[in-house]
């Protein structure tokens, strides 16, 4: 059974269950960088009170930056999305962490306006 934390599951031995809880990497992630009681604020933004590098602590998880600003490396721009224009396309390269890859409901999608009337997904190749 799944819920929006982990995955409970049971395990019956002889006479008697057993239930287990694994957490979903992004709640585990959570708890390391922001504790067991962090705000959705906190863990959404990218607050002062954390490394306030201009990147939303998602997509900090995603790349695999460092949203605590007492570790090293805290600054994660360097980890950042970079595009170029390249011949007639635009190329848009980004990181993403092991750990987001195994993360339900995580997705990575990039979007484009060339007229500003709305945003179609960008897909690969042409």
């Amino acid at each position: 059974m799944a819920s929006d934390y982990g995955t409970f599951a049971t395990q019956t031995v002889s006479t008697s269950s057993n239930l287990t809880w694994s957490p979903l990497p992004i709640l585990t992630w959570r708890i390391q960088k922001f504790g067991a009681n962090a705000s959705n604020e906190a863990i959404s933004g990218d607050l002062a009170a954390h490394d306030h590098d201009g990147l939303a602590n998602p997509i900090e998880f995603v790349i695999g930056g460092q949203p605590d600003p007492s570790s090293p490396g805290a600054n994660s721009n360097h980890l950042s999305p970079t595009a170029a224009v390249v011949g007639d396309d635009l190329v848009f390269n980004f990181r993403r962490s092991l750990i987001s890859l195994s993360q339900p409901g995580v997705a990575i999608k990039v979007e484009y306006c060339p007229e500003l009337t709305g945003w179609p997904t960008a897909t690969g190749g042409r």
